[in-house]
């Protein structure tokens, strides 16, 4: 331990009777912690312990674009309670400062305003507006749809199937709405605005009326484009679809069988498409046609024409009088409202690919077994179609009859091939009205729909 003291030097100066002058030295020591000068044989005490004084760390002001922690439920200070509803337009507003609000279990609509909101959506199937400034958008339970607004949002959608809607994004600074790149692989997405949103569990994109570029990730998606001549990418998923449910004026032609694949009318003019397993058309009469993948194909409104092609697909012809072709392989066929004709297409059918038709009614559908029969001889009269229980087999070659007037007497008995079963709400044919068929007859049900076998 160190004993800070100072050494005093005084000089007495003594005068003898003689005049001779002699010089002393004493020595003083100058303790600091007595604060005088010690005495003789006196030691100089420790000075006292003394603790160093606390630092506190300065206070600094987080970055709201990079650290806005993980708000949860329990930081709400709006509590939605009313129940609204988009079907009236009723939605429950924010204010415009920074809100944090809960949605409840019913299926809300809150738009935030401005500020920094944070929206919890709740149980329901839920639309959550951000308005400007920067948001975080949390669905939560339901299928719900996000809409980001203006600046650096954050759409987390949660469970269910969620929508990152950007349709309506409008900048004001440019006349016309501008396009947004959108990549659910990589989670990220700049909208309309320029700014960039983040983007966790969106299963679902909604583009603007430019030309979007949007990109799938490796879950089964959603795409919709909208107008303008979109560059749209299924990504790695295996069940995507490419979906045109907000065209209502002009029928789409869509192709998966052909490389690259083809998108033409309405909204889909100009598209360029690729990786989609899935189509859905608009509320016009739409052309959709798959691949050898197992697709799924769903019209919409108006009078579509679905064919399937190789491989087990799932053809859904929505409202009107469609035409659903099945093609090769165990199809599921399902009309929808109208007078819908289903194709069976016995030709490259083999056992076991018969098509399940979901919901025919003889009184207003009509199916019709496409193919021809490789008959060895003249037919002895076996009727093209019959019926065994709900099931519809298809004449694929015809029985000999005996010639007597030839040395070598040759006999085939018919072979028929189950083409369609009849299930779910399908009515069935009574044992007169199948037994009134005529031999010839190749379409059952409505005379009056118009129900022809492709020429390819």
């Amino acid at each position: 331990m160190l004993h800070r003291i100072i050494l005093v030097l005084t000089l007495l100066v003594a005068v003898s009777c003689t005049g001779d002058d002699t010089v002393v030295e004493r020595v003083s020591v100058f303790c600091p912690t007595l604060d005088r000068v010690l005495m003789e044989d006196e030691n100089c005490p420790d000075p006292p312990t003394t603790t160093p004084p606390t630092t506190t760390p300065p206070t600094t002001t987080p970055d709201t674009d990079t650290d806005r922690g993980a708000p949860t439920r329990s930081d709400c200070n709006i509590q939605v309670t009313i129940a609204t509803s988009d079907v009236d337009e009723g939605r429950f507003e924010g204010t415009t400062g920074d809100d944090s609000i809960c949605g409840n279990e019913r299926n809300d609509v809150i738009d935030g305003r401005a500020g920094d909101d944070v929206i919890h959506g709740g149980a329901g199937n839920d639309i959550l507006i951000g308005g400007d400034d920067r948001d975080e958008l949390k669905g939560e339970a339901g299928n719900d749809v996000l809409r980001g607004g203006q600046d650096n949002d954050i759409l987390n959608g949660g469970d269910g199937t969620d929508t990152a809607d950007y349709s309506r994004e409008d900048n004001p600074d440019t006349t016309d709405q501008d396009p947004v790149t959108v990549n659910l692989a990589e989670g990220h997405a700049e909208d309309a605005y320029g700014d960039e949103d983040t983007l966790e569990s969106i299963e679902k994109v909604i583009g603007t009326s430019a030309a979007d570029t949007i990109t799938g990730g490796a879950e089964a998606d959603i795409i919709v484009g909208g107008a303008g001549g979109d560059t749209l990418d299924g990504g790695a998923g295996t069940d995507d679809t490419l979906s045109y449910e907000t065209e209502t004026d002009a029928g789409v032609t869509i192709s998966l069988a052909v490389t690259p694949n083809t998108a033409t009318g309405g909204s889909a003019e100009g598209d360029t498409i690729k990786g989609f397993e899935n189509v859905v058309g608009g509320g016009d009469a739409d052309t959709l046609t798959g691949d050898d993948k197992a697709n799924k194909l769903t019209g919409g409104g108006g009078n579509d024409t679905l064919t399937g092609g190789p491989g087990g697909d799932t053809l859904t012809g929505g409202a009107g009088g469609d035409i659903l072709i099945g093609g090769t392989g165990r199809d599921t066929l399902t009309g929808g409202a109208g007078g819908d004709c289903f194709i069976v297409d016995a030709r490259g059918t083999t056992t076991g690919d018969a098509e399940t038709i979901t919901d025919f009614n003889k009184a207003e559908d009509a199916i019709t077994a496409c193919g021809d029969i490789s008959s060895v001889g003249d037919d002895a009269g076996e009727k093209l179609l019959t019926f065994s229980g709900s099931t519809i087999q298809r004449l694929t070659r015809a029985s000999v009859e005996e010639d007597v007037n030839t040395d070598a007497i040759e006999r085939v008995t018919p072979q028929y091939l189950s083409v369609a079963t009849l299930s779910g709400s399908s009515t069935r044919l009574t044992t007169e009205e199948i037994a009134a068929l005529a031999v010839t007859d190749s379409t059952i049900g409505n005379s009056n729909v118009t129900c022809t076998c492709p020429t390819n």
